[in-house]
């Protein structure tokens, strides 16, 4: 009987080991343990100890990057930008000094234009669901999955939106397309143009954080698209093949978040996992351009809306989370209390250590005198 015991014993422990390394496995791919994938706060719930799309929104706008963006919407400060760059192979040579006349004669000095790329990650992360008391943070400047806010943002035009908002759209299967702050208006407005033509489910917003060279960004879950500029083909191929295929592409409903939004959607139904992408006929018509003086007195108000952020407090729960900084606070005071750490006791401390070491050393003075003596 010992013999078959023996057995069992060893392949549950077999058993075991398997469960227990297919958890690990499951964490380092930064999925979480367990049926919920989006670490128990739901979507599309307006909370506002969570998240109601109107509170505390601005601890996601950094000011830095509003200040970034805005400036570009002044038409001076942008036709300076986009002049600069043309030029910037003619000033390259302009201002080499001594070096003018060897550039010139020699090879050629134009900067070529950077390739478009194309980069999938080969494990997304988890979509978890954070609200505003909780700061999100990316390893990547271009996340395309990982946390986000659970309220999604609604599907359209933005003077600014940021990516704790527009991951959540990739996660249910939407294109977002981003621009440089700076880019040329032509090229984005055959941006907005192509956007329309293919896809509803799509968020149009700058983004200051793109890499050097590249004005333009196609993004869907997982995966990004990098131009150095407008090309129509490749925007098309990457939508046809890449749209509608995220965890929650079947999601239909409009999002609740609309801070900063020029032109919305407005569809009652959206499209769906098999639905055709880029057809022949365009399945929405542009809205014009807003007014540059316009979008940029919203920008800017987002920005100074930026500046007084402050993150929103943890709710109350069973957990005692709330009593953490009290508790901490007390602690902190009564280890000060207990070593003396305020300033008349540091004083008082340091009066006493110098008396004794100058009695100490007129004890040895003294000591020393005798001896002699």
């Amino acid at each position: 009987m010992a013999g078959p015991n023996i057995l069992t014993i060893g392949v549950a422990l077999v058993l075991v080991c398997l469960v227990s390394a297919g958890q690990e496995n499951e964490i380092d791919k930064g999925q979480p343990v367990g049926g919920d994938i989006h670490g128990g706060v739901q979507m599309g719930i307006s909370d506002p100890k969570c998240d109601d799309g109107q509170n505390n929104i601005m601890i996601d706008y950094s000011k830095n990057a509003m200040r970034r963006v805005c400036r570009c919407m002044d038409p001076d400060f942008k036709n300076k930008v986009n002049n600069r760059r043309k030029n910037f192979n003619k000033l390259q040579v302009q201002f080499r000094g001594q070096r003018k006349k060897q550039a010139r004669n020699g090879p050629s000095t134009d900067k070529p234009e950077p390739p478009a790329i194309e980069e999938c990650e080969p494990h997304t992360q988890a979509p978890l669901h954070k609200c505003l008391h909780e700061k999100i943070k990316y390893d990547s400047v271009l996340p395309t999955s990982g946390a986000h806010r659970p309220l999604w943002p609604k599907f359209g035009e933005y003077v600014y939106l940021p990516p704790q908002r527009w991951i959540h759209s990739l996660e249910h299967g939407a294109i977002v397309f981003l621009y440089s702050p700076c880019a040329d208006d032509t090229q984005v407005n055959e941006l907005r143009t192509i956007a329309h033509h293919c896809l509803n489910k799509h968020i149009i917003t700058p983004y200051e954080n793109l890499p050097q060279g590249y004005l333009f960004a196609v993004l869907s879950w997982g995966c990004k698209l990098l131009l150095p500029s407008f090309d129509k083909g490749k925007i098309k191929d990457f939508m046809i093949r890449k749209a509608l295929q995220a965890p929650e592409s079947d999601v239909e409903k409009e999002g609740q978040y609309e801070y900063g939004l020029l032109h919305g959607m407005e569809l009652d139904e959206y499209e769906v996992t098999g639905d055709p992408v880029c057809p022949t006929e365009p399945k929405s018509t542009p809205p014009p351009p807003e007014d540059s003086a316009t979008q940029r007195g919203q920008c800017m108000m987002m920005g100074d809306a930026a500046k007084d952020a402050k993150p929103l407090s943890r709710p109350t729960g069973d957990k005692g989370r709330d009593r953490r900084p009290q508790r901490g606070k007390e602690r902190n005071k009564q280890r000060k209390e207990k070593l003396g750490r305020n300033k008349d006791d540091r004083k008082q401390r340091f009066l006493e250590d110098m008396a004794k070491a100058k009695q100490k050393r007129g004890d040895k003075k003294r000591y020393r005198k005798e001896r002699r003596n």
